[in-house]
């Protein structure tokens, strides 16, 4: 009888073999199609995503970049009509040259254009000739030049107002003309121009990551931010305005020659469009051959009769695009990985069960036929199978209590990676988040005072707190693993300043005090910079809320350099942390703060930081009643700091 089980026993494994292997290639086909799909519709989704954040940039670029101009322009429209009317202008013109009136008029157009800083002030006879000038004393004046074959003459001897862009063929630097006719006795006499410089534009652009470009309606790049790109063309030119740029010696001396545009498609809804362009005309970097892209929005003005281009760098398109596709096939992956894992498991217990009724059927006929044989020993052969039987029910309570282990074992490791990572990024990006929210608040009045260069500052500190952000999200790790972040030596004075310009539209609003005492000495330590002012961050804004609502809202900050060790403290004015609170501040979810106020996690993620980086942090009540951090991290000795 047992050899009879064994043989059926062996018999049923090839079988059950066989009738799962199509089922399991059938699955693993189904599988590999979701996950393909995934892929698909993820980075399908972030390039449809991408897109539109940058066609929201550069739509809102180009909306200032072309009321800067604008507002540059208004700046020297009207002036040419103040000097037509001006007596010593028309006395000049009417004098046919008499020396007073020429002297008289050059001072006058002298100082007219130094108090509104313009390019260049001249008055032109009916004939084109210029007879006074604003530079009638530098080494290369306009006075005595014909400007008659200049299109903005003629349109004002017809009685308009006259304007063009060229080179200038006296001095050769470029700009923007308005020309008004001077009148006398209903009959025109001469033409007052004023030249306007375009490089305080230029200068204005240079620190934008964008490109802004203007050309005229012929395609031809006559202002912009790349300076090699200027006197180019984004197409080729026909013959017929080549004619007549040649005609009016608009760009004389200048060698017009066109981008090479690879290709140009538009992108998603809306005007905009990516171009590629060649990378010889933008430059390689390190040399290596490569096309750049650009994500690029346009809008045509009627007067002048130009065309603005903004183009946005769309590098970053292809990477947040692979990265995303990378991302979802990981994700789809260990999600079949785990379901494959789920569903050998079951297969394996059900063959488990299957063989170990297949043995208890075979012992128990066995048995019988013993006890009918063997009559005389039933009580032993009894005993001993009541045993076994005691270790099978044995074995399968451990074994189901080991698979439960298990189950809720990864369940929870699940749960506390998800729920410390999403807290984690949340509390990291919420604090570059409200400065970009402020820098743009602030970049909006500046506009509107037409302080240009602080608005060039406050974009390019929102880039730099975005290129942040971007490095928070790839380093971000959670509190169970340790950082493998790339250490460099970090000055400490420097990151509290960066830390501090952050915060000081808050201490302004908020009248709150910050005192700062560095040490004489660099306090240089070897350290993740980001995370390092992460840290900082999250102590100082902790203080500025711990004395909200008090009467002395003070807080002091200090770095001290001692021996091996750089101490970071912040004190603050407010209540200070109850004795009994102050063994669990730096514990996940702990706060005192008011319900949706915050998550506790600041202290915890600085505690971690602190230690990644071989240093401790402590909490304290101080003197003055306030509550004390204090941050030792480990110093960089002199020679590595020097190298």
């Amino acid at each position: 009888m047992v050899e009879t089980g064994r043989e059926i026993f062996s018999n049923a494994a090839p079988a059950g073999q066989g009738r799962t292997r199509l089922p399991t290639l059938t699955g693993g086909i189904v599988g590999a199609f979701a996950v393909a799909l995934v892929v698909w519709l993820a980075t399908d989704w972030t390039r449809a995503t991408v897109l539109a954040e940058h066609a929201t940039h550069t739509q809102q670029q180009l909306s200032l970049v072309v009321s800067g101009l604008r507002s540059e322009l208004k700046k020297y429209e009207l002036l040419p009509e103040v000097l037509s009317r001006n007596e010593k202008i028309i006395r000049l013109l009417e004098s046919e040259g008499e020396l007073r009136a020429v002297d008289e008029a050059n001072r006058f157009l002298a100082a007219i254009n130094a108090s509104i800083g313009a390019a260049a002030t001249y008055v032109m006879d009916r004939d084109g000739l210029t007879v006074a000038a604003s530079n009638w004393d530098d080494p290369r004046p306009f006075v005595g030049k014909n400007f008659a074959f200049r299109p903005y003459f003629r349109e004002a001897l017809r009685g308009e107002t006259g304007r063009y862009f060229a080179l200038g063929t006296t001095s050769g630097e470029r700009g923007y003309y308005f020309a008004r006719p001077v009148q006398a006795a209903m009959e025109v006499i001469g033409v007052t121009v004023v030249k306007m410089s375009l490089a305080d534009i230029e200068a204005a652009w240079a620190g934008s990551s964008d490109v802004v470009a203007v050309t005229d309606y012929d395609g031809v790049i006559f202002v912009t931010s790349r300076p090699e790109w200027r006197f180019r063309t984004f197409g080729h030119l026909t013959e017929e305005a080549r004619e007549r740029i040649r005609g009016s010696r608009q760009y004389e001396g200048a060698r017009i020659e066109p981008l090479e545009v690879v290709g140009e498609r538009p992108a998603g809804a809306g005007e905009a469009r990516l171009v590629t362009l060649r990378d010889e005309v933008v430059g390689a970097a390190g040399g290596r051959a490569r096309d750049l892209s650009f994500l690029a929005q346009s809008t045509r003005l009627d007067v002048p009769r130009w065309v603005v281009h903004v183009l946005s760098d769309a590098r970053d398109l292809r990477e947040r695009v692979v990265f995303s596709g990378a991302l979802a096939l990981f994700a789809s992956i260990i999600l079949a990985l785990a379901g494959l894992t789920l569903w050998q498991r079951r297969r394996n217990l059900g063959q488990q069960l299957a063989h170990q009724r297949m043995v208890e059927d075979v012992l128990r006929r066995s048995r019988a036929d013993l006890e009918r044989r063997v009559r005389e020993r039933t009580a032993a052969l009894t005993e001993a199978n009541e045993q076994l039987d005691r270790k099978v029910v044995e074995l399968e309570c451990a074994q189901a209590d080991l698979r439960l282990a298990q189950d809720e074992l990864i369940q929870a490791a699940k749960l506390a990676a998800i729920g410390q990572m999403s807290a984690g990024i949340s509390h990291e990006l919420n604090q570059p988040l409200s400065a970009i929210r402020s820098f743009a608040d602030n970049a909006r009045v500046l506009l509107e005072r037409e302080r240009h260069a602080a608005v060039d500052e406050n974009l390019e500190t929102i880039s730099e707190l975005t290129e942040r952000m971007g490095h928070i999200t790839g380093q971000l790790k959670t509190f169970a693993r340790k950082s493998v972040d790339k250490h460099e030596a970090v000055s400490l004075r420097a990151a509290i300043e960066r830390v501090l310009l952050l915060l000081s539209s808050r201490a302004q609003s908020e009248d709150i005090e910050i005192e700062t005492r560095i040490c004489e000495r660099e306090p240089v330590v070897r350290a993740d910079g980001i995370r390092i002012e992460q840290v900082m961050l999250n102590l100082v804004k902790n203080a500025m809320d711990a004395v909200q609502g008090t009467n002395r809202r003070r807080v002091r900050v200090e770095i001290e350099h001692q021996s091996e060790w750089v101490t970071f403290r912040v004190t603050d004015s407010g209540p200070g942390i109850p004795p009994e609170n102050l063994e669990n501040v730096f514990e996940p979810f702990f706060t005192t703060k008011e319900k949706g106020e915050g998550l506790g996690l600041g202290l915890s993620i600085s505690f971690g930081i602190v230690k990644d980086h071989g240093g401790t942090i402590r909490a304290e009540s101080s003197s003055d009643g306030g509550a004390c951090f204090t941050v030792r991290l480990p110093a960089v000795d002199g020679e590595e700091q020097a190298a």
